[in-house]
């Protein structure tokens, strides 16, 4: 478990003031990190292993408005493996009232092969605290089947979209999908706030593969679908829903 104190930038908001998402999941994506710093497991150790963490999913809701220039508390804990799952949660407080909370699921990608590992084969232990909970539920799916979708803009992956996977990094994808659902609909979202966000990563997008956005609005916001243009395979479902 870990907590660290977090001033939001300029950079790191709207139009409006407000945190963008995609910001709030790189200070999330680099805590998790330094939690498990403390035991060991870092990137470097676990790329000898020839494994590494892969996010799958994530599901992030606001409660209050966090703008510019605001000092957050930002907190992280492992909660439980399931499966070949490693859950992890956040919470968001602002002079003690919490105003965001976000669950995450990964797993464990061989580096390789490309396929999902067991959880036995990280050679580390860390500490889980299953009795915690951030009360943040994660859908299984997000579209039904066979959706309607319309074709709102498109992405080719550039090299400042990668990481150190050598993939596009899981923060792009906030601002991939407002950038396009944004621009493209009648509605004014900009002033508006958002209340949840769910991401569902299903495979890896690298240098140069050429993604095609899609969108499905419903009546608290819209749906995306993002798919590959070579064969369209998904590459990520998500879900923006307005208060």
């Amino acid at each position: 478990m870990l907590e660290k104190q977090i001033k939001i930038t300029s950079y790191d908001v709207q139009p409006n003031s407000i945190v963008k998402p995609s910001s709030l999941q790189k200070y999330m994506q680099q805590i998790a990190r330094e939690d498990l710093l403390q035991y060991d497991i870092t990137y470097y150790n676990m790329r000898d292993d020839g494994i590494v963490f892969v996010l799958v999913k994530l599901a992030l809701e606001f409660y209050k408005p966090i703008y510019t220039e605001e000092t957050i508390s930002l907190k992280t804990w492992e909660k439980e493996i399931k499966g070949a799952t490693f859950i992890r949660e956040f919470e968001i407080y602002r002079d003690n009232e919490r105003v965001a909370a976000c669950s995450t699921h990964w797993v464990l990608l061989d580096f390789i092969k490309r396929s999902i590992a067991r959880p036995s084969r990280l050679m580390y232990t860390s500490n889980s605290f299953p009795q915690l909970s951030c009360g943040v539920e994660i859908e299984k799916s997000i579209f039904d089947r066979n959706p309607t979708l319309y074709l709102v803009g498109n992405h080719t992956v550039m090299y400042s979209d990668l990481d150190e996977n050598n993939h596009l990094n899981n923060s792009i994808y906030p601002d991939l999908i407002m950038n396009y659902a944004e621009i493209t609909s009648d509605t004014n979202y900009l002033h508006k706030e958002i209340r949840r966000m769910q991401i569902n990563f299903v495979t890896e997008a690298v240098l140069n593969d050429k993604l095609n956005v899609f969108t499905q609005k419903f009546s608290k916001g819209y749906k995306t679908r993002i798919l590959y243009d070579k064969d369209d395979k998904v590459c990520v479902d998500s879900v923006v829903e307005y208060k």
